[in-house]
């Protein structure tokens, strides 16, 4: 389950990465999601 998240992690920052969010944007999206987490 640990490893399943870590992957969608991967992806989804990928995604992002290439859509090249703002700096806050990106560090809002963390926030979230390490509280969904």
């Amino acid at each position: 389950m640990h490893s399943f998240n870590t992957l969608r992690l991967y992806l989804w920052e990928t995604i992002v990465f290439f859509r090249s969010p703002s700096e806050r944007e990106l560090q809002h999206f963390h926030q979230q999601l390490w509280f969904h987490c």
